[in-house]
């Protein structure tokens, strides 16, 4: 007899608006000045749902714990290695909150204070539903962008979810250059990604998902 945790059992059987707009991902498409959480392949291999989600058990247990009493109104700062899964876990944090069409990819790379106070004004527009922002590639943040980051959190609207991410190393790099990274961190709810023992689970997943496509032999 194989033996279901309460945890698994929970996450096999409770429904979130995550999946819901994976659903919605695989079916719709459109066009947004920022690129849309949801336009990725439908045949994309990565995880669509919080119970596909490997190796990150803590964070997901937390972050659903926290969804119960809402996301909108909060920052999150991701960090983790190259393929952890910070990107699929900002995406999930934003489907809680937003629907597909309110869902925003920002390149922080290339994010200028001008666009910052755009967005911002934007954010403060009542009336369009929940929203949620991604800053992707935190780390390469400059400056003054940092600083105006600092006053939008500081009076992030309710209706809104902000989610950073950045790997380890540029995180690390951030706090070095700019001591105004420190402060930006402090206004977020930071999650580590785990890093150790992740082969296994994703190999378990690739052998699932190679059976499901009748890859396997």
């Amino acid at each position: 007899m194989v033996m279901v945790s309460a945890y698994q059992h929970r996450m096999m059987h409770t429904t979130t608006r995550a999946e819901t707009w994976s659903k919605q991902t695989r079916s719709k498409a459109g066009t947004n000045r920022h690129k849309r959480a949801g336009d990725r392949s439908p045949n994309s291999i990565g995880p669509r749902t919080w119970a596909e989600v490997i190796g990150q058990d803590k964070i997901v247990q937390r972050v659903l714990a926290l969804a119960k009493r809402g996301l909108a109104g909060r920052a999150f700062w991701l960090s983790g290695g190259s393929g952890t899964g910070k990107t699929t876990i900002a995406r999930l944090i934003a489907a809680e909150v937003a629907d597909e069409i309110c869902i925003h990819e920002v390149d922080a790379a290339a994010l200028t204070v001008t666009q910052l106070r755009e967005l911002e004004r934007e954010m403060g527009v009542r009336g369009w539903g929940e929203r949620a922002y991604l800053f992707n590639e935190a780390h390469s943040l400059r400056k003054d962008v940092i600083r105006q980051l600092l006053v939008l959190l500081e009076r992030l609207p309710s209706h809104v979810v902000v989610v950073f991410t950045t790997t380890t190393e540029g995180q690390e790099a951030l706090f070095e250059d700019y001591d105004d990274a420190s402060p930006l961190l402090s206004r977020c709810l930071r999650l580590d990604l785990a890093r150790r023992d992740l082969a296994k689970p994703f190999a378990e997943r690739a052998k699932a998902i190679a059976e499901a496509e009748g890859l396997s032999r």
